[in-house]
């Protein structure tokens, strides 16, 4: 079993406040969202699981598969535990699929964290919040999150507080993100054209 060599995308979303599939909307390289990220993501993690809705194919790329909830209706917890139970590595990285930017610096900071002291989960904090997308997770919190959501218990952060969770401070991420950009996801109308604008002058995005 590989320690850390698998991403989980989650895009099981409803999309409500976007009014659209946001996986579909076309950003200003022509990709999808979901194509963007599985872009950002593919040179890190040779290993991609997508955590949706199962009709997804990716037959010309056999390092992709796709996975429907074990568990349906409750949220982000539901797609990061059936990607979990799908993933064949000890950790895995997991990032929603509304978050065009990546640092791959931090990751690899929270990589090396995670290699190091081997929690359960590394995640970020934000001030009271946690960010628990653009994280890394572990193998064995599956059976804990399935008993969580077959309680309807849907929320992540109660769980993580329950297990060894390497919690990184707001401060020390903002080492990598100043601006907290590698937490924003794209969900109105507003945010994409946001997105698109910044994107004109910043090559790297």
């Amino acid at each position: 079993m590989k320690l850390t060599d698998t991403a989980i995308i989650l895009a099981g979303g409803l999309s409500r406040r976007m009014g659209e599939d946001k996986r579909y909307i076309k950003l200003h390289d022509q990709k999808t969202l979901l194509d963007h990220v599985i872009s950002n993501v593919e040179p890190i993690f040779p290993r991609i699981i997508i955590a949706d809705d199962g009709k997804l194919e990716y037959k010309n790329k056999p390092n992709i598969i796709t996975v429907q909830d074990v568990v349906p209706q409750c949220g982000l917890l539901s797609g990061i535990h059936s990607g979990l139970c799908a993933s064949e590595a000890e950790y895995a990285y997991v990032i929603a699929c509304d978050m065009p930017y990546l640092n791959p610096e931090y990751i690899e900071y929270m990589s090396e964290q995670v290699l190091a002291k081997k929690p359960k989960a590394c995640v970020t904090r934000f001030g009271v919040w946690i960010e628990p997308a653009n994280a890394f997770y572990h193998k064995s919190l599956t059976s804990l999150m399935h008993k969580y959501l077959l309680a309807q218990r849907c929320s992540v952060y109660p769980l993580l507080q329950k297990v060894d969770t390497l919690f990184i401070t707001e401060k020390k991420a903002r080492e990598f993100s100043p601006d907290w950009q590698m937490f924003f996801n794209l969900n109105t109308k507003a945010d994409v054209e946001n997105y698109l604008n910044y994107a004109e002058t910043n090559c790297d995005y």
